[in-house]
């Protein structure tokens, strides 16, 4: 009883090895085998009847990266460019222009010729013309003699399509009122591309003279305590109106003179944006 007891024990212990051997040989089999790579599955995985496509059922290491267009550095490329061709036209034509033809040339003389076209295409120069009957025009300097020119400033140094290229004056008698078109040469700049306010203060001064010598073309009056404002930058090779008129409601006695204020404004040719002020004291009897 002894002896079969025992060997029952030992064969039941034996078994329950060979159990364990088995079962950890399944484990290890089942974690060591390899595993299948991950694919992409598509939105219709849910599908009862769907079909893989090439792509999903072809294996992951014989797909090709889909080629990118690099957009980003596309961007950066153009971005690059504009600002170098900007940056190079403003050099160019703004810091260090070209070479202006001088008064006289024959390439001078085609850019007044330009000039004074452009001039005549002007809504401002249209409809003065309209209206002809109040409004008379003339060419600021056209009185003068060769001789006189030279000696003028406006009319000799700053002559020619690099100076005051034009400078049209329409006279209403009636009104007492002077509108003018001027165009400001690239050699009148004070800083690059900007017109110097020396000349902008000229050119209002020479308007509110005009008014005082009752828009006679010769200039001869002289005004008293011109004071000018500058509101915004005047910019080069631009033209630009002029309005002159007399205020009534103020004026001064200097001995036994009476003067009226004379106001100008210089404005742009499209907007009238108001670049200058000027305010300047003169005699009109």
């Amino acid at each position: 009883m002894i002896h079969r007891s025992s060997k029952y024990v030992w064969g039941s212990t034996l078994w329950r090895r060979q159990q364990l051997c088995t079962a950890h040989a399944s484990d290890f089999q089942h974690y060591a085998r390899p595993r299948r790579p991950l694919q992409l599955i598509s939105s219709n995985r849910y599908s009862q009847n769907a079909t893989p496509t090439l792509e999903e059922a072809a294996p992951l290491s014989s797909r090709q990266p889909h080629p990118r267009w690099p957009v980003r550095r596309l961007l950066y490329g153009v971005s690059f460019l504009l600002l170098g061709l900007t940056v190079g036209q403003f050099m160019r034509f703004v810091v260090v222009p070209p070479p202006l033809p001088a008064p006289g040339t024959p390439e001078d003389i085609l850019f007044l010729q330009k000039i004074q076209k452009d001039a005549d295409e002007l809504e401002m120069v249209k409809e003065l013309r309209d209206h002809s009957d109040e409004w008379e025009e003339h060419e600021a300097y056209a009185h003068l003699s060769h001789a006189a020119r030279e000696t003028n400033l406006t009319a000799g140094a700053l002559a020619g399509s690099r100076g005051l290229g034009i400078q049209r004056v329409f006279w209403n008698e009636e009104e007492k009122r002077i509108i003018a078109v001027v165009f400001f040469g690239g050699a009148l700049s004070g800083w690059p591309g900007v017109t110097h306010g020396g000349v902008i203060a000229t050119i209002l001064g020479e308007c509110t003279q005009r008014i005082a010598s009752q828009g006679s073309p010769a200039i001869t009056r002289q005004n008293h305590q011109l004071h000018v404002k500058y509101l915004k930058p005047t910019l080069a090779n631009r033209f630009y109106i002029v309005r002159v008129e007399v205020d009534q409601s103020l004026e001064v006695e200097s001995g036994n003179i009476e003067r009226k204020c004379i106001k100008a404004r210089l404005e742009e040719t499209t907007g009238g944006v108001v670049c200058a002020e000027a305010t300047a004291f003169g005699s009109l009897t």
